[in-house]
């Protein structure tokens, strides 16, 4: 009789030595609509589809939380390792700027998904990278301001080369205590760039060089970046190249 009292007493104490684990959606809020952010992600990357979604998983009365984005059909995603975790560093950092609330999520999932669809089923296969979110560099929005009307600029750099379309944007980078700054001037669909890698890097840096002049503040930027870019009709960008400069060297 005693051993019968003794392993009930045993299990009725089981339950309380389990760990207790929930798991609930919690679903990111952005500062933009997510075409915006999609446009800005097709900037790194070119894909059929993104997915963005967020979990949190409550363990014994600690919670953590983590994004998870999937990128679906990747076609600019290399192989190479170290390429693919400084893509998805990249692409983690832009969702992570684009939240209302930057410290929402203590984990960033990039997951380069590749989804194959036959008459049989579909065939999924995954790779993911998790990112820390203090390892991600932030990023908001400074726009250039500049001495005189920007058309006056892009008037001269039409004189350099002939493309569609210029655009300029600036950006302040932060992670911990490092801050940095930036102004991107993308050259659009150009038809008479150079050949040679130095040529276009010659080239690169006159047009880095005449958009600084043209600033109201030269001393705005610590880093001056031009990228020659095609425009696809969804929206996408296939990179030709990109020359970067610190501003000492313009």
């Amino acid at each position: 009789m005693r051993f019968s009292i003794a392993f009930a007493c045993f299990l009725l104490a089981l339950p309380t030595a389990c760990k207790f684990t929930a798991r609930r959606f919690k679903s990111p809020q952005f500062n933009s609509s997510t075409d915006d952010l999609s446009r800005e992600l097709n900037h790194i990357v070119s894909c059929q589809h993104i997915h963005i979604d967020g979990n949190e998983v409550t363990a014994n009365g600690e919670a953590t939380s983590e994004l998870e984005i999937d990128i679906i059909n990747g076609r600019n995603v290399s192989t190479d390792t170290a390429k693919m975790q400084s893509m998805g560093n990249s692409i983690a950092s832009i969702v992570r700027s684009a939240l209302q609330d930057v410290n929402e999520y203590d984990t960033y999932q990039v997951r380069f998904v590749k989804v194959d669809s036959t008459e049989i089923g579909t065939k999924r296969q995954w790779t993911g990278i998790r990112y820390a979110a203090a390892d991600l560099v932030l990023r908001k929005p400074k726009d250039p301001v500049f001495a005189r009307s920007t058309d006056s600029l892009y008037v001269s750099l039409y004189r350099l080369v002939a493309c569609k379309q210029f655009r300029t944007r600036g950006w302040i980078f932060s992670r911990g205590d490092e801050r940095s700054s930036e102004l991107d001037i993308e050259v659009v669909d150009s038809k008479s760039l150079p050949g040679e890698d130095d040529g276009l890097r010659a080239l690169g840096e006159r047009i880095a060089a005449d958009s600084k002049r043209a600033l109201a503040d030269t001393m705005e930027y610590g880093v001056y970046k031009v990228s020659f870019v095609t425009e696809r009709e969804d929206g996408s960008w296939e990179k030709y190249a990109i020359v970067a400069f610190r501003s000492f060297e313009l």
